[in-house]
């Protein structure tokens, strides 16, 4: 994870954001991107790559922890693919246009590389899209902050997709939701036959300390600067 309020690794920069980088199969994709410029560009050099190598971008929602650091971004990368929600607002994709990048405006489910899908844009608080990435084990579900319900993101990810949901990773937007609450969300997922879980962001403390007890040996502490090792269906 390259940008995230959750400190995990020396070196790495943290604050409030989030944004994860994605490599496979010869790709690599930065999942969001954070809210400072700066940050972000620190910590993509401690994990050891260019802006330049990223070829895609994906935005999950319009909010700017979320989307601050792309203009940094943008200024050292302008060939890279933005692909954003097309409810995202005018602003916003003159910006985008502006700097040189070419924009993709998602709606519908689609394929961001090889392996790799967004769920298409969900209707929540903030419109959001999640992506969904095919491995051995199923399915690794990512998400910016599950404005749209958590659960609900990841029953549609197995849904389109027709596979197993095998790990979520992302905020999960329970940092003001009371224990009742939490509960109910926890044996939702559960019922998804999720394996591994790796809360972090808007999640919250209680939430966290509650889904960790709950899943155990599944549960991954991530946070900034954390990197969690999964061989992708096809990848070499």
């Amino acid at each position: 994870m390259v940008a995230n309020n959750i400190p995990h690794s020396r070196g790495f920069q943290p604050g409030w954001g989030n944004a994860c980088l994605i490599r496979r199969a010869g790709n690599a994709v930065l999942f969001d991107t954070g809210g400072d410029g700066d940050f972000l560009l620190q910590n993509l050099g401690e994990v050891g790559i260019s802006p330049a190598r990223i070829n895609h971008v994906v935005i999950s929602h319009e909010h700017d922890d979320h989307v601050g650091g792309l203009w940094a971004f943008l200024h050292a990368n302008r060939k890279a693919l933005v692909f954003a929600p097309a409810s995202f607002s005018k602003a916003f994709k003159s910006r985008v246009r502006a700097a040189g990048a070419r924009l993709v405006l998602v709606k519908g489910p689609r394929m961001v590389c090889k392996g790799l899908y967004s769920t298409g844009e969900m209707k929540g608080r903030k419109w959001e899209q999640a992506l969904a990435l095919r491995t051995p084990q199923g399915l690794v579900i990512l998400t910016g902050c599950a404005h749209p319900g958590i659960v609900r993101i990841v029953e549609r990810c197995a849904r389109l997709f027709k596979d197993k949901p095998h790990l979520v990773l992302g905020g999960f937007h329970l940092k003001d939701a009371s224990g009742s609450k939490i509960d109910d969300v926890i044996a939702r997922l559960r019922k998804t036959g999720l394996d591994r879980i790796a809360p972090n962001h808007c999640t919250g403390a209680l939430a966290v300390r509650m889904i960790r007890s709950t899943w155990g040996e599944g549960f991954i502490e991530t946070g900034c600067g954390a990197s969690i090792n999964i061989c992708p269906r096809g990848a070499t």
